[in-house]
Parts: structure tokens; C-alpha cells; sequence
């Protein structure tokens, strides 16, 4: 697993996520949903840990594909 932070010092995370898959890294950690919905919008494969969730979150998960623990 690899922390992707949204746009963290001028990095693209969407490009860092799609360079990662390529290097095996296969989940990706991000600190809240919205983060990871914007991945799986722009088309990155990797599961998605997210590490700041609320209960009402769920649902927005469950809907792109999140396996929830």
C-alpha cells in the first residue's frame, strides 16, 4: 500500500496512482472518501483504503467498488 494525497506538494495524485499500479503497488491510501472517489472517477485500478470515514460514508464506498472491513 501507498499514501496518495491529493495534489501534495504540486504532485498529481491521479498520475502517482497510475505510475504505482504500474510499479505492483495494488492499494492506496487516502484520508477521506472524497480522495479516493476522485481516483476511481479518473480511472485508477488499485483498491482504496481510506483512513478518515464517517457512517454516512458507506454508501458513497460501497457504490465505486470499496471493500469494506
Amino acid at each position: 500500500m501507498a499514501i496518495v494525497k491529493a495534489f501534495a506538494y504540486g504532485t498529481d495524485e491521479v498520475r502517482i496512482s497510475k505510475f504505482l499500479n504500474s510499479c505492483g503497488v495494488d492499494i492506496l491510501g487516502v484520508s477521506h472518501v472524497e480522495e479516493g472517489v476522485s481516483l476511481k472517477r479518473a480511472g485508477v485500478s488499485q483498491a482504496i483504503f481510506c483512513d478518515q470515514h464517517a457512517p454516512y460514508e458507506v454508501a458513497k464506498a460501497v457504490k465505486w467498488g470499496w471493500k469494506l472491513r
